[in-house]
């Protein structure tokens, strides 16, 4: 299993941001299907003012592939995307989420 993680900000308006927060309360199911689908084991967000940090735990790289081809073959999965476009600023002008480098790893470390 491997594990990345990615950062994006959201737009600097609390009304936005509850209103993000509580789509994600409840993600419509063909999104939790269709990354469930890429091989994805699991996905977190969290949330520190307007910074989101995502944890993926993946198979492969072909998972991540996968991953970011959906909303280009899944109407439903293009549809969220415009929706979630609405409330995020992205840190990088032709990329929402990106990749993060580690640059300390304790268990590595000793």
């Amino acid at each position: 299993m491997k594990q990345k993680i990615m950062i994006l900000d959201l737009k600097d308006d609390e009304n936005l941001i509850l209103e993000y927060e509580k789509y994600h309360s409840k993600v419509w199911g063909e999104i939790l299907s269709a990354i469930k689908s890429c091989g994805i084991e699991n996905m977190r967000i969290y949330r520190y003012e307007t910074r989101l940090v995502m944890l993926l735990d993946y198979e492969d790289e072909q998972s991540l592939i996968k991953l970011s081809q959906l909303s280009k073959t899944i109407p439903k999965v293009k549809q969220w995307e415009d929706l979630m476009d609405k409330f995020q600023a992205r840190l990088k002008e032709d990329e929402k989420w990106l990749d993060t480098k580690e640059i300390f790893n304790l268990k590595e470390s000793t």
